[in-house]
């Protein structure tokens, strides 16, 4: 899946009619991944059960090291379709989450911690980073105000990955908090989805009104979702499935990314529809069965797509992120549980921020090219996701200890 992923924007150029360097810079690219791919696959993901930590990190840094290379230069708009397929595969995932359903139709802890950190840290970080933008660098409010939004809306982002790997560490507990924070990161993300979608729409560089392209949003994902779900025959194959997937996302991703939509928000509505046929679980089972390669795709390019910065901004800007997400973070989760029997400091499980950040601000990134601001924005969320997915476990693990639910010293798992 990796090779046609990454070979597709050569095919769709005209195939060996290219430009000799940028087939060599892919082919080269491709070995690299392989390469690290397995690597990852051998030595890191018996770290990340080891010391509990979120392995993907080292593909951002495999994207940095590419970019210094010059192994993607000038080849930007040849891997924009790989970008956007991984993108369109992260959206349709999350709009067929069944879990989302239940949650959703039913009275939990999860909604009240998902919209609480959702407004909460999202308002609050757009407010701030707006405001940094605007009295430190002096940057246009317009172009302030779209690059502190979408940073809102990665912040509001969470990831199940921290509640994953816990859960397969210690197999043998029975949790309450962890369905709680798991369903809540599923909640969070669609929200964030939806938002970003909204704030592409209200930054539009075409014609057509906020309201006129959000219907629009709307009305390809759900046309196309019907069209598939028509598509699809009761006795199809899994490896049938796959290929009418890799089509339709590929279908869907371009004709949003043509428009200038959000391809995350299409996808999601797209995924919503078929949620709700008769084969709903099959196409999501096969999605997640090959959800791994989208992500690494995702990973390697925003590594890829980051631009030097100033030092002192750069690492400024970072540093407000990460932090004052955490406080805000805290902040929700407290008004969230104020006078239930819910622990107060239930953030300390829900800090990861996986795939959602990451695709939010890699469409960030293709749709707008601006000045320092835009790359600074971009900077600050994939640097908070590297470090919130290496230190999410092992808070997620002090907040079950703390909260009786696991013993520091509980014995590993055979699987683990």
């Amino acid at each position: 899946m990796v090779l046609f992923i990454l070979l597709q924007p050569a095919f769709a150029a005209g195939g060996g009619g290219g430009d000799d360097g940028s087939t060599i810079n892919l082919l080269v690219g491709l070995i690299l991944v392989a390469f690290a791919y397995l690597s990852a696959h051998f030595v890191v993901d018996r770290l990340q059960k080891k010391y509990l930590f979120v392995s993907g990190f080292e593909y951002i840094g495999l994207g940095i090291a590419l970019s210094f290379m010059n192994i993607f230069k000038d080849s930007e708009e040849q891997f924009k379709p790989a970008v956007a397929f991984a993108i369109g595969w992260v959206g349709i995932l999350y709009g067929l989450n069944g879990e989302i359903r239940k949650t959703i139709n039913r009275e939990g802890y999860e909604i009240r911690l998902a919209i609480s950190e959702v407004l909460i840290v999202g308002l609050g970080i757009g407010a701030i980073a707006t405001g940094f933008f605007q009295i430190v660098l002096d940057a246009d409010p317009k172009e302030s105000l779209q690059c502190g939004a979408m940073m809102g809306c990665a912040a509001a982002a969470s990831s199940r990955s921290a509640v994953d790997i816990i859960s397969a560490r210690y197999q043998s507990v029975r949790s309450m908090l962890l369905p709680t924070l798991k369903n809540a990161a599923q909640l969070s993300n669609i929200l964030a989805i939806i938002s970003f979608g909204i704030l592409v729409c209200f930054y539009h560089e075409g014609s057509g009104s906020p309201s006129t392209l959000a219907w629009v949003t709307l009305f390809i994902g759900f046309l196309m979702g019907g069209a598939f779900a028509a598509f699809l025959a009761s006795e199809s194959t899994e490896n049938n499935r796959f290929l009418a997937l890799t089509g339709i996302i590929c279908f869907a991703a371009g004709a949003a990314f043509y428009l200038q939509l959000s391809v995350l928000a299409v996808t999601l509505f797209l995924g919503m529809v078929l949620a709700n046929t008769r084969h709903g679980k099959g196409v999501e089972a096969t999605l997640a069965g090959a959800q791994k390669p989208a992500i690494l795709i995702l990973m390697l390019f925003a590594g890829v797509l980051l631009k030097p910065v100033t030092l002192v901004y750069g690492v400024a800007l970072c540093a407000i992120f990460f932090f004052f997400r955490i406080l805000l973070k805290a902040v929700g989760g407290w008004i969230a549980f104020k006078g239930t029997s819910v622990r107060g400091d239930i953030f300390r499980g829900h800090l990861a921020q996986g795939e959602v950040a990451l695709a939010i601000a890699i469409s960030f990134r293709l749709l707008y090219d601006g000045g320092q601001i835009y790359d600074l924005a971009y900077m600050a969320v994939i640097v908070s996701v590297a470090i919130s997915e290496l230190i999410g476990p092992r808070f997620l693990r002090g907040l079950l200890v703390d909260a009786g639910e696991i013993q520091q010293d509980i014995p590993l798992s055979r699987e683990a």
